[in-house]
């Protein structure tokens, strides 16, 4: 919009020029060549690049998305949906400059005018080649975020009666965590020290994760649990601890492993038949894990290798992945096969149990497994390429619609995504649904059977 301004103003100025001007034939010449530049700049389509921030439950991600002159917020929120696999139903475009606030996107307005306008009102002057790459220029300081929609804070007489109905029968503490997002660092307490407390005194029982205990006092111990505490060992048996680990792993939203990644886990991973290739696609989705995961993940992993190693709990790394297949990822999308995943998803954990010496980050076979978050900021979960400088060079202005971004050298899912067919989608996110598509665990045994 302000380069049209701009190139409208010297279009003015050259025609008064023309009526106000004696010019011979070389003068003309030059003020029509002039002339012709000014209106192919008025006419040409307007276009920026801009960060984008993917703010949803389960996954952080920055994207860049190149924004055309005329496009609807509405509309962009669609697409970028459709690309990232979101239902665009559930987010919302929020447009921030500078130190403000954020502007909110209803959807009808035209997101490059909006986005010019907002940096104006800032004070901000840019050249034409900063506003074709404002993605790439500190001085805007402009991004998009798309996040889940709010909840109205008005409710129905029926979600308040319904409300009432679960605080009542829950009858929990706040500072429950079963079925919370991991946030933060670290994962909770008293779930650290019961993996710790296996790893040290239950990994030899027989039958650990696959036997199931008593129920009554099963659902005991997660009481306590969910009020903060760290369980009793001496009240509670190895079976116990870890049939409330299970459910505690079961409960994530999104799993531990993120189900978003679903299908680059599967194609990437399990399907893929070279150990190397394998090995470092895996690297690369567990460098996106947030920190809480990595930590947690870690842990568990070592508890469970320990497991596998161990003669007198009579569980292979196999038996092990069956059990707890469901507590580490599930199928989110409509097109995925339950029986797929059924198959695939106990032959990744069984890997990850294996090979977790090689594919977790370093200070994975220290004591301390802290010390894994050291090297990496796993709670970034920025992607691919660094972002361009400001340049006039007309190469830098060829800009994909839309691509990943990344702060830092460390490897990344661009080589995983050049090795997908080109028809198919980027997808590095899916909309968690917590209802759907889970598998039916039952307590005599593990939910899965590997045929």
């Amino acid at each position: 919009m302000s380069s049209q301004c701009d190139s409208g103003h010297s279009f003015f100025k050259l025609t008064t020029y023309w009526k106000k001007s004696d010019l011979n034939r070389t003068e003309k010449e030059e003020w029509y060549e002039l002339f012709s530049y000014c209106v192919q700049q008025c006419l040409r389509p307007l276009s920026t690049t801009i960060t984008m921030d993917i703010n949803v439950r389960g996954r952080k991600q920055v994207i860049r998305r190149r924004i055309d002159n005329g496009k609807k917020s509405g509309e962009l929120v669609m697409e970028t949906a459709a690309d990232l696999g979101l239902s665009h139903t559930s987010y919302e475009l929020r447009l921030v400059v500078g130190d403000s606030s954020g502007k909110t996107l209803q959807g009808p307005e035209n997101v490059y005018v909006v986005i010019m306008s907002e940096i104006e009102k800032q004070g901000i002057r840019l050249s034409d080649s900063q506003r074709q790459s404002l993605d790439a220029c500190p001085i805007a300081n402009a991004r998009l975020i798309l996040s889940n929609i709010k909840s109205s804070k008005s409710s129905s007489p029926m979600q308040i009666v319904n409300s009432i109905k679960k605080r009542v029968l829950q009858r929990t503490d706040s500072r429950g965590f079963f079925g919370r997002e991991l946030d933060g660092p670290t994962p909770p307490q008293p779930v650290m020290s019961i993996v710790d407390h296996l790893r040290m005194h239950g990994y030899d029982v027989e039958g650990v994760f696959r036997k199931s205990p008593k129920q009554s006092t099963l659902r005991e111990c997660r009481s306590e649990m969910e009020r903060g505490l760290v369980p009793d060992y001496k009240k509670y048996g190895t079976h116990v601890l870890a049939s409330v680990l299970k459910d505690y792993l079961r409960s994530i939203p999104g799993k531990i492993l993120l189900s978003g990644n679903y299908d680059l886990w599967i194609n990437e991973v399990v399907d893929e038949s070279d150990q190397e290739k394998k090995e470092n696609a895996c690297r690369t989705l567990l460098g996106l894990l947030p920190k809480a995961h990595s930590v947690l993940l870690a842990n568990v992993l070592k508890l469970l290798n320990k497991i596998a190693n161990s003669p007198t709990s009579k569980m292979t790394a196999s038996a092990l992945s069956v059990c707890l297949a469901p507590s580490f990822l599930e199928c989110t999308a409509q097109s995925c096969d339950p029986l797929e995943g059924g198959k695939k998803i106990p032959l990744l954990v069984e890997f990850l149990i294996l090979n977790a010496s090689e594919v977790m980050p370093p200070g994975f076979n220290s004591d301390n497994m802290f010390s894994i978050l050291n090297p990496v900021d796993h709670n970034a979960n920025h992607l691919c390429s660094p972002v361009p400088t400001c340049s006039d060079d007309e190469g830098s202005q060829r800009t994909p619609i839309i691509e990943e971004v990344d702060a830092e050298p460390s490897p990344s899912l661009s080589d995983l995504r050049d090795d997908l067919p080109s028809d198919r989608p980027t997808r590095f996110l899916e909309v968690i649904h917590e209802n759907d598509g889970k598998w039916k665990i039952e307590e005599e045994d593990c939910g899965y059977e590997l045929t």
